[in-house]
């Protein structure tokens, strides 16, 4: 008797899982964990780069990084059942067009925004992502003992691996916003920015603005290098605070990129009030709140569904469909700017905002 197992290993690693039934469909649903320790243990090892030059075994490859030859076989043919990388029959590996974004020297590269994904910052709360349903708190909380971001003030090894995802997960997204127009504003602060990487991006495109980056204390204290990387820091103001206590004031744009999503709706609306006491009587000031907005679709697959977890089970935020992001701008004291955007293009989309 022919099973959808048999059929779909036949089909090859290209097959969606859609196309499973019954408890093949839900076995195949609980092999995630699995895949990712598999990708995250090839992107650990530099196996992408030591196959820039060409296909290698096994035996060469572990030799290049110090691995277990017969266990690093185990994982790359793993990795070849679900296309990552591809086996030749003379048993030799290479890249495919999915593990050639793990390489270290391409501009495309994920490899530290993978290496995030299979940290244990991230499986250590999803582990106990029943505490967080049962309880409604971040099971971050319940597993290190304090709130995520103040275990990144404590942990500078854990928020460097972290800042090196958000930075790699910013340069991703540097092409979706690239027709925003700053150039009206004459200072733009970017709040939560980080090291400052999109801010910069945005000062390039508009010569003759300032900008303000705004973030905690141990990340503004980096900023300044890459600033000056960038050509933008004599024009920028670096200053570090946390935007529930109070944000900069004086300038005409600010942006809240990724920031949102990370916190529960009062939380955020809590930040973006911060926000509007900050511009007062200035009408022409704008908030571009750069986050992602689920497509709204019932059963549909929405990579935003997924990543939602990552917020819930860290600081108890959450993406948003567009009434609740219609809601949290209200409630914050602002309207749109414009027609609502569409997730069509990207789940990462632009809400141009005014002060109510």
């Amino acid at each position: 008797m022919t099973t959808a197992y048999d059929t779909w290993a036949a089909a090859g690693p290209t097959r969606k899982y859609e196309q499973w039934v019954g408890h093949d469909r839900l076995l195949y649903l609980t092999f995630g964990g699995r895949i990712t320790q598999v990708v995250y243990t090839l992107a650990k090892l530099n196996v992408a780069d030591t196959l820039r030059e060409g296909p290698r075994s096994a035996a060469e490859i572990a030799e290049i990084t110090g691995s277990d030859p017969d266990a690093l076989l185990q994982v790359l043919r793993a990795s070849a059942a679900v296309g990552l990388f591809e086996e030749t029959p003379d048993e030799k590996f290479r890249l495919t067009t999915v593990s050639h974004t793990l390489r270290t020297d391409v501009e495309d590269s994920l490899r530290d925004l993978i290496l995030f994904q299979g940290d244990e910052l991230l499986w250590q709360p999803l582990g106990h992502l029943d505490h967080t349903v049962r309880t409604g708190r971040p099971s971050f909380e319940h597993v290190y003992g304090r709130p995520f971001y103040e275990h990144l003030t404590a942990d500078s090894h854990a928020a460097g691996r972290f800042e090196k995802a958000m930075v790699q997960r910013s340069e991703l997204m540097k092409d979706l916003y690239s027709d925003l127009d700053f150039t009206p504003f004459h200072t733009i602060a970017d709040l939560g920015g980080g090291r400052g990487h999109f801010l910069a991006r945005v000062l390039q495109r508009t010569p003759a603005a300032k900008g303000i980056l705004f973030d905690r204390a141990a990340v503004a204290a980096e900023a300044v290098a890459l600033l000056a990387e960038y050509g933008v820091a004599d024009r920028t103001e670096v200053v570090s605070g946390s935007f529930f206590t109070g944000v900069p004031e004086g300038a005409d744009a600010y942006i809240l990129e990724a920031v949102l999503h990370e916190w529960r709706d009062d939380d955020a609306v809590a930040i973006l009030r911060q926000v509007r006491a900050a511009i007062g009587d200035r009408p022409g000031a704008r908030v571009f709140i750069l986050d992602k907005l689920l497509n709204g679709r019932l059963n549909a697959f929405d990579y935003g569904k997924l990543l939602c977890l990552d917020m819930l089970v860290h600081t108890g935020g959450r993406d948003r469909a567009l009434a609740d992001w219609l809601r949290l701008i209200d409630a914050g004291g602002f309207e749109l700017d414009g027609e609502p955007p569409s997730p069509e293009r990207s789940p990462w989309v632009a809400f141009v905002c005014r002060p109510k």
